[in-house]
């Protein structure tokens, strides 16, 4: 039976050292990397690098594109190597040729995704990266178990404030010009990181699927809501090509 997704499944690459066809592709200055998802799903390819990301102070740590520096800096983990010279994003089925995406990023509702995880096997979800109280890296446990705990509520009401916010005049600008000071975005991750999902695209749906070679899924983090304009009633996941390839009747 097949799995019809809400939106264009994401593939994306890593890249140590930049491709010689990196500048060949449009420059797209995104306000973070949960931006430059939604825009690779419109838009098509989308080179994210360390000189693309102009707010988010948690993107360009987590992908490698900064060395950490500060106590802020070195508590985002983990992390892809720095340095890392960028991520290519595109739909899978507008992929560069010859290029294999490490990592798809799926964004759909809890039942889409539970599925998809039932599909493969709950033994290829990255469960050491569950942790007891906190859901700031995965909710595989409150997806697995179709409910969650107060966290779990509190993240869907947080989430569902956000997205309404989003049509305020002025809230976006407003966000950006707070989270490019770096004291704001450590004092937020502190109260965020208790409670809700944090960097829910770039570190649970890309870093931890990449280095971990098993399947993630998380809420949507207040960036992914904000800045990503994702809905509030779906989740994120990351899922690495070798698991993804095997699922023939995933669809976008």
């Amino acid at each position: 039976m097949t799995i019809k997704l809400p939106l264009p499944p994401i593939g994306a690459k890593v890249f140590a050292t930049a491709p010689a066809w990196a500048g060949e592709i449009e420059p797209r200055p995104q306000v973070s990397f949960c931006e430059a998802v939604s825009a690779a799903a419109t838009h098509g390819e989308i080179w994210v690098a360390p000189n693309t990301l102009s707010t988010c102070h948690w993107s360009p740590i987590v992908l490698g594109f900064e060395k950490p520096q500060t106590a802020f800096q070195t508590s985002l983990e983990p992390t892809l190597p720095y340095p890392t010279a960028g991520v290519l994003l595109a739909p899978v089925d507008r992929f560069r040729a010859g290029v294999t995406p490490d990592v798809v990023i799926v964004r759909a509702g809890a039942e889409t995704l539970r599925e998809m995880a039932e599909r493969v096997g709950w033994e290829h979800a990255a469960w050491e990266h569950v942790e007891e109280k906190r859901i700031a890296k995965s909710a595989l446990r409150e997806l697995h178990d179709a409910g969650g705990g107060w966290r779990t509520t509190f993240s869907r009401v947080f989430n569902r404030s956000l997205a309404a916010l989003e049509k305020a005049p002025g809230w976006k600008p407003l966000t950006l010009f707070v989270f490019k000071n770096r004291r704001a975005s450590g004092a937020f991750e502190e109260f965020i990181k208790r409670a809700l999902a944090s960097m829910s695209l770039c570190r649970n749906s890309l870093v931890i699927p990449c280095q971990t070679g098993k399947f993630n899924v998380s809420n949507f983090c207040a960036g992914g809501m904000t800045w990503g304009g994702n809905y509030p009633f779906h989740m994120t996941s990351g899922w690495p090509w070798a698991l993804w390839k095997k699922q023939a009747d995933w669809t976008g």
